[in-house]
């Protein structure tokens, strides 16, 4: 299925929330699987993977910081494993917003050029990956590869939706008897 980006970032928003995470976290992780799905990503699966299985160093929260002093975008090699590293292209892809830079990312089976919020593929085959044992982010002087065909909605599996779904009602009150009776819903007469 494919739905809005707004759709797919409220969604991604209160999966995060409905995994733990704090306000902030959760908004970068819906700004991040929108901006990979407008890349032509498809992004559910690593926000999954993140969610799910989180890592003690958030690649949500690596990104944030990267966002936040773009400059050291310049030149940087993750000397540990990266969890979901997927994720960092919408945060890089963020930052070039601002700038004309033109950043290559590269990890194992995976490189791709990013400027002026456009990714350029060299291989995408890595994109997926859980785990990157060897991730390094530098400024490159021209885009290398294909132009990626930049998307206005999201393509969602029916699997990946329903699991992000499952984990955004985990943000949601039960509804009681009591809360019937002080006024939530149509209260325990339901006569529309």
């Amino acid at each position: 299925m494919n739905y809005s980006l707004n759709e797919y970032e409220a969604l991604a928003y209160k999966a995060a929330r409905g995994c733990g995470l704090a306000w902030g976290l959760a908004e970068e992780a819906g700004k991040a699987v929108r901006t990979l799905s407008a890349l032509g990503l498809e992004s559910a699966p690593i926000l999954l993977e993140a969610l799910e299985n989180p890592s003690k160093q958030s690649v949500l929260e690596v990104g944030a910081q990267l966002c936040d002093s773009p400059d050291e975008l310049s030149q940087i090699t993750f000397p540990k494993p990266v969890n979901t590293p997927g994720i960092l292209l919408a945060f890089i892809a963020l930052s070039t917003a601002t700038s004309d830079q033109c950043y290559c990312c590269k990890w194992e089976n995976f490189e791709a050029y990013i400027k002026n919020q456009e990714l350029f593929a060299v291989s995408l085959e890595g994109f997926n990956v859980t785990t990157a044992t060897s991730l390094s982010i530098g400024i490159a002087k021209t885009p290398k590869g294909q132009k990626q065909v930049a998307l206005d909605r999201a393509i969602i599996s029916d699997h990946h939706y329903a699991k992000l779904t499952a984990l955004a009602f985990n943000t949601y009150a039960p509804s009681t008897e009591a809360s019937r009776i002080s006024g939530a819903g149509a209260g325990l007469n339901d006569n529309d």
